[in-house]
C-alpha cells in the first residue's frame, strides 16, 4: 500500500490524520504520542507520558483518550526507559480499546 508523501509524517494534523484514515477506508484513526520528561525529584529517574486519543473518521469527533504517566525504575536512562515502554505500552493499548468498546457497545 502506498502512503501519499504529504501524509508521510510525524507531526500531522487533525485533518491529515483523518484524511489518512479515509484513504484507508477506517472507521476510526488513533493519534498520540509517547514523551519522556526527566523526574526533578530522584536522580536517574524519568516519567514516560502517553496520551492517546481516537477519532471517528467521517466527523473527527474523539470518541477515545487516554492518559497515562508511569515512573522508571532508577537507573541508565536508554534501559529503563525502554523497559517502561515496553512494560507500560500493553496497558495503554488495552485502555483505549476499553475506551472504544465502550464507545461501540
Amino acid at each position: 500500500v502506498r502512503i501519499p508523501k504529504v501524509l508521510k509524517n510525524p507531526n500531522l494534523r487533525k485533518e491529515e490524520a483523518l484524511m489518512l484514515g479515509a484513504y484507508f477506508n477506517s472507521e476510526i484513526v488513533v493519534d498520540g504520542e509517547v514523551s519522556i520528561q526527566k523526574n526533578s525529584s530522584l536522580l536517574d529517574n524519568y516519567k514516560i507520558v502517553f496520551n492517546f486519543s481516537s477519532k471517528k473518521v467521517n466527523n473527527g469527533r474523539i470518541i477515545g483518550e487516554v492518559r497515562r504517566v508511569y515512573s522508571t525504575e532508577t537507573g541508565d536512562f536508554k534501559t529503563v526507559v525502554y523497559e517502561s515502554i515496553l512494560k507500560n505500552s500493553k496497558k495503554v493499548v488495552e485502555a483505549l480499546k476499553e475506551r472504544l468498546g465502550q464507545e461501540y457497545a
